[in-house]
């Protein structure tokens, strides 16, 4: 790929992420957008983006192009899937969650 093509789809990538970000802006501000619909569809946004952005380094092998299982990871997210459902607070699943893949892999 040469530097025009890496430019070219870098401003085309931009470019539609951007008019996909205006339509709703622009959607709403005409009033054609249906609030209650997004409110019911937005509820489901914080778990989507949470599994989009850990569910890969647990199952991806460090090349992502391959199937791996890494136990400790999965372990780890498990475990901290079990304290995130029993403890209240933001910070006792994600250091539970670093704990356990710090003695995973280094103590065991």
């Amino acid at each position: 790929m040469t530097e025009l093509h890496f430019w070219l789809l870098f401003l085309g990538i931009g470019t539609g992420t951007f008019l996909i970000r205006f339509s709703f802006v622009y959607l709403q501000s005409r009033g054609k957008a249906n609030p209650d619909r997004f409110k019911k569809l937005f509820i489901f946004l914080p778990p989507a983006i949470l599994a989009a952005l850990c569910i890969p380094p647990i199952v991806l092998d460090r090349s992502a192009t391959e199937l791996s299982l890494h136990w400790p990871q999965i372990i780890a997210a498990i475990i901290t899937v079990i304290v995130a459902k029993t403890l209240s607070g933001g910070l006792k699943p994600i250091a539970a969650g670093l704990l356990t893949l710090y003695v995973l892999n280094h103590v065991i």
